[in-house]
């Protein structure tokens, strides 16, 4: 599985023209998914076009958390969202008229999102989750599976720029061509998964607040019994795994379903990473319920990662891999953590139990 894009944007696009700000981003992209395409097609057969949409365009155009760093809250980030899913249509496409007979592959994009578990049985609690998730994951999902944005985005970001004197929303529209264009460009589901968080109903934000969370409106927060990983943002809760997977399989008509990224940050850099095992057994043991009970159609499971990495905001400091890098020596030396013999012992005995002797076959 090759990844075409992964927040790495030549710095040129960005000085020219705005980078995924322009509408002339989208056949600069369609031209290099050709190119890597015709080079090496015929060893890929498992294409992501873009990694993590929401990542790129809130982070890097709506908050400025990421490069490029442009802070232009419910605006720039929609403005990318509406360029990145008309270069991934036009990526799949080209794919599809002029590479797929001969090399047979699929290809797909990669969303992100957390679970959002409602804070209580209410109503209202209900729908706080069911809105963060449209847009979360619907923001790109549903061009891509139903076509056009979710209709919850669409009214919320319309409303809220009325409100603000503003003669049309922040959300650009898609047009009927753009809306076929991008429907269906899909040969699988890729979700990116790591925490979940709860979400209530909340007071509606000022219009004057254009962010993204307001726009979304919820009340979101991690509760305080629940473990946390090695960043802010990170809490453990393997049950919402299972939700998201059938929020999925409900949403988007049970398609095939692959996990591209789920694992455990720290901060401690221990060897004796328990609470990695522990994570691992327990996310996927909630995508074991899903297949086995729900008859969600996950067919594939990528752990994130193999190795302590170099992270986009937290550099070397976030501990996310099965083995640990030694970043003061120069050769980089890899030493295992005990979760790599664990995951190790999963892919040989197609089992959880740290006891291969558990193991019922």
């Amino acid at each position: 599985m090759v990844t075409l894009y992964h927040w790495d944007l030549p710095q040129k696009l960005q000085d020219d023209f705005g980078g995924w700000l322009s509408p002339k981003i989208v056949d600069i992209f369609a031209d290099y998914a050709r190119t890597c395409f015709e080079l090496f097609g015929d060893e890929v057969n498992w294409w992501i076009t873009i990694n993590e949409p929401k990542q790129i365009c809130e982070a890097g155009y709506g908050s400025g958390g990421y490069a490029p760093g442009v802070f232009s809250p419910g605006v720039g980030n929609y403005k990318c969202a509406k360029n990145v899913l008309l270069a991934h249509a036009k990526a799949y496409h080209i794919y599809d008229k002029e590479f797929r007979k001969k090399n047979q592959g699929k290809v797909a994009i990669v969303i992100d999102s957390n679970w959002f578990e409602p804070a209580s049985a209410k109503p209202e609690d209900k729908e706080a989750s069911e809105r963060s998730l449209q847009f979360t994951y619907g923001l790109y999902g549903n061009p891509v599976f139903n076509g056009d944005w979710p209709a919850v985005v669409k009214e919320r970001v319309a409303q809220r720029s009325k409100q603000a004197g503003l003669k049309e929303s922040r959300l650009p529209a898609l047009t009927k061509e753009e809306i076929k264009l991008i429907k269906g460009t899909h040969d699988f589901l890729c979700i990116n998964h790591y925490t979940s968080h709860k979400v209530s109903a909340w007071y509606e934000p000022p219009v004057t607040d254009t962010s993204f969370g307001a726009d979304i409106g919820v009340n979101d927060w991690m509760p305080k019994e629940w473990p946390k990983g090695g960043e802010g943002w990170f809490s453990v809760w393997a049950p919402g795994m299972r939700k998201l997977l059938n929020w999925l399989k409900d949403t988007y008509n049970n398609p095939e379903i692959v996990i591209t990224e789920n694992g455990l940050s720290d901060n401690t850099g221990t060897l004796e990473d328990d609470h990695r095992i522990n994570y691992y057994r327990d996310y996927l043991s909630n995508c074991l319920d899903a297949i086995y009970i729900d008859n969600v159609n996950l067919t594939g499971y990528t752990a994130w990662s193999i190795l302590d990495d170099w992270e986009w905001r937290t550099g070397y400091h976030s501990l996310i891999g099965m083995y640990k890098v030694d970043f003061n020596d120069p050769n980089r030396a890899r030493i295992p953590k005990k979760s790599a013999a664990y995951f190790t012992q999963i892919a040989k005995n197609r089992c959880l139990a740290e006891n291969p002797a558990e193991c019922i076959h």
